[in-house]
């Protein structure tokens, strides 16, 4: 877990025995993302076979061709049986935005996020974290107790979203991802309620504690493309990449904070 002066809370870990309080706080949140939609006149639910064209070229319209070209439409149509891809709709049925989830039966049960994607006339609604959390509160539901995920530690505004919003970190960092598609921070998140809705940061506590504690003791700053760097200390140290923080805070390019995992 981040060092909790860190994260924001939203959830009494007090309560983390108190299965039936855990459940009705994450429904409770299940149902606030979705009345977040229809309040922007949109619905969210559970994508379905006739959606997969429509998936299919909201992906093409949101990802780089290549990145695009790893989701086939053979992929949706397994991940709409055996996973719970949750797609937001606008009245005509076009596909706006969706997170793409789907489970292992390894001893975790993992929920894997293998994709989000938001309209760009979306963008500036916070609808990238929103989704990622439902599925997170999906995947929970469904059993999962640990979900995973991969970026490019130069997307800016996933890395932003899934470190700082969704809760996750940066468990390991691969320099060439299956040998073929870059840099990759592969992310990890337990789903529990704790973790689900108390891991976000903010850039107000992110230089709170860079001011009061110790550099290289405590905590390391890192360019977001020191790519060999992060090979290194992946390698040798504790230190995790935990948070993202944009360019002009601590220096003209946007920054990772890496510090050690609590238990």
């Amino acid at each position: 877990m981040k060092p909790p002066l860190l994260c924001e809370k939203r959830y009494d870990v007090s309560e983390r025995d108190n299965g039936k309080r855990a459940h009705a706080i994450l429904m409770g949140e299940k149902n606030r993302i979705e009345k977040r939609m229809e309040k922007l006149g949109l619905s969210l639910r559970l994508a379905r076979e006739e959606d997969i064209r429509n998936i299919h070229h909201r992906t093409r319209e949101s990802f780089s061709e290549e990145a695009a070209q790893g989701i086939s439409l053979y992929d949706l149509y397994r991940f709409i049986h055996h996973g719970y891809p949750a797609v937001v709709v606008d009245r005509d049925g076009e596909v706006l935005a969706y997170d793409l989830s789907i489970s292992y039966d390894d001893r975790h049960k993992t929920s894997y996020e293998v994709a989000v994607a938001v309209d760009s006339k979306l963008s500036g609604h916070g609808l990238g974290y929103l989704l990622s959390t439902y599925g997170a509160i999906l995947g929970w539901e469904r059993g999962s107790r640990v979900r995973k995920s991969s970026v490019h530690p130069l997307n800016i505004p996933s890395v932003k979203n899934l470190l700082n919003y969704t809760g996750f970190h940066g468990a390991d960092f691969i320099p060439d991802f299956l040998g073929q598609m870059g840099p990759r921070l592969v992310l990890r998140m337990p789903l529990t309620p704790n973790a689900i809705l108390n891991q976000g940061v903010s850039v107000k506590a992110v230089k709170q504690f860079v001011n009061t504690r110790a550099k290289d003791v405590e905590y390391r700053l890192l360019r977001c493309d020191a790519f060999s760097e992060m090979v290194k200390m992946y390698g040798e140290s504790r230190f995790r990449v935990i948070a993202f923080i944009p360019g002009g805070v601590f220096h003209d390019g946007p920054l990772f904070l890496a510090t050690s995992l609590e238990p």
